[in-house]
C-alpha cells in the first residue's frame, strides 16, 4: 500500500483497505500456525521415539560396560587358572607312581 495507490482513496476507503489486509494477514497467519501444529503432531512422536532409542543406547552402553568388566574379571581368573594347571599337573605326576605301587599291592 504505497501513497500513489491510495491517494485518491477517502479516509473510509483507506480503513477499510487497512482493515481488509489485517484481516488476510491474520488468515495467513491462522494457516500458519495451523502448518505448525500439525507438524509439531507428526514430530512428536518421531521425537519421543529418538528420544528413547538414545535412552536404550545409553543402556546398552551401560551394560556392555558391565560385561566388559565382567569379562576382564574372567580373564583374569583364567590367567590364573592356566599358570596353576603346569604345577597341578607336575604334583599328580609326583603322586602317580606311588598310587600305581599302592594299587599293585595284595590287599
Amino acid at each position: 500500500m504505497t501513497e500513489d495507490s491510495t491517494k485518491d482513496l477517502t479516509d473510509s476507503e483507506k480503513l477499510s483497505l487497512i482493515l481488509t489486509k489485517l484481516s488476510d494477514v491474520e488468515t495467513r497467519l491462522a494457516k500458519l500456525e495451523a502448518q505448525a501444529e500439525n507438524r509439531s503432531r507428526e514430530t512428536r512422536p518421531k521425537l519421543d521415539l529418538i528420544v528413547k532409542e538414545v535412552a536404550d543406547v545409553s543402556e546398552l552402553k551401560e551394560e556392555q560396560s558391565r560385561m566388559e568388566k565382567e569379562l576382564r574379571s574372567m580373564n583374569r581368573k583364567f590367567d590364573v587358572f592356566s599358570k596353576d594347571m603346569p604345577a597341578m599337573k607336575a604334583d599328580l605326576r609326583d603322586f602317580d607312581e606311588p598310587l600305581t605301587e599302592l594299587e599293585r599291592r595284595p590287599n
